[in-house]
């Protein structure tokens, strides 16, 4: 325990007062130190809210969303003691804060033998290697790799799987009779949602080939396409009949790069029409151009050109991955 001061010449309960106050002086002092080592430590940084402050406020002069300060593990204590409501936070309350790195285009991760290919998803790797997608997805040694991916078929060139050794089954059955058994994790589905000016495009006739085979079949009323692909597919045309014009997309299967990745926002804001040229992680002109496009299409008050954290995770939410 520290040392407590020499005390003035007081009462004994003055004393133990004064004695008391000390010592919780001290520990908040120490509170505070650990408090702002464990921000270092983790990359974050650590705020303390001003009287009148919101959380809208705090987000806004760090760059992040609200929600990501909110919902930081490191946050966790202090959400229990507001009630899980931002609008409770008092003047003091310390935040935890991780600020946009500079660049922050994604690495690979993970551990395993095999690498990722550009094009390549879990669906395309699980059909390579004979097993069904969730096997390898939720293998223990690809934990990492889930985690930080989030989605199976969003994976970044380079980052590594693991394959379990194939497992075999026994099915019993009669001699000299035919039997037929389907393996599971095939085919893969293929989800697109098909809009003019945001208005999806409904119970419209279109025609998709998937690497040479053709199939026909109607959107849904909410302009859906939705249908059963092989998990290897690689090119595809879906050609949707708008009644006024032919909607003509080709297609560019099997793997899309994280959101993180600024290869990954150009494949997304192509997806999602605002073209920007081939996808090849410079963000360029014609990809500052797409962004502001998008940003203004989405609500930003001031549509700058600039990749943010919003305008990230807008992309991620508007396409679904």
């Amino acid at each position: 325990m520290p040392t407590i001061p020499n005390m003035p010449n007081i009462s004994g309960g003055r004393r133990q007062q004064r004695a008391a106050q000390l010592r919780a002086e001290i520990e908040a002092k120490k509170k505070a130190a650990g408090q702002q080592a464990a921000a270092a430590k983790s990359g974050a940084e650590w705020h303390t809210v001003k009287s009148g402050e919101t959380l809208d406020g705090v987000a806004a002069q760090y760059g992040v969303s609200p929600e990501k300060i909110w919902n930081d593990p490191l946050n966790k204590q202090l959400r229990q003691r507001r009630d899980n409501a931002p609008a409770k936070l008092l003047a003091q309350d310390a935040l935890y804060i991780r600020k946009p790195q500079a660049q922050p285009d994604a690495a690979p991760v993970g551990q395993g033998d095999y690498e990722v290919g550009a094009g390549e998803c879990m669906s395309s790797i699980a059909k390579a290697t004979g097993h069904f997608w969730k096997t390898i997805w939720d293998d223990p040694d690809n934990a990492e790799l889930k985690e930080v991916r989030k989605e199976p078929n969003v994976l970044l060139p380079g980052d590594r799987v693991t394959i379990p050794e194939p497992r075999q089954k026994y099915e019993s059955g009669e001699t000299e009779m035919r039997h037929r058994f389907v393996r599971l994790g095939e085919p893969a589905m293929l989800r697109m949602q098909i809009c003019i000016e945001d208005e999806p495009v409904s119970n419209a006739r279109y025609n998709l080939d998937i690497d040479g085979k053709e199939q026909e079949g109607t959107t849904n009323a909410d302009g859906w396409v939705e249908t059963k692909i092989p998990g290897n597919a690689k090119r595809g045309r879906l050609v949707v009949d708008a009644k006024r014009q032919a909607l003509v997309f080709p297609l560019n299967l099997g793997g899309i790069d994280p959101v993180a990745a600024n290869r990954g926002v150009q494949q997304r804001l192509s997806n999602l029409g605002f073209f920007c040229g081939n996808p090849d992680g410079k963000l360029g002109p014609k990809s500052k151009s797409a962004i502001k496009k998008f940003q203004a299409a989405n609500g930003h008050a001031n549509p700058s050109g600039e990749l943010d954290e919003q305008t990230r995770n807008q992309l991620k939410e508007k396409h679904g991955s």
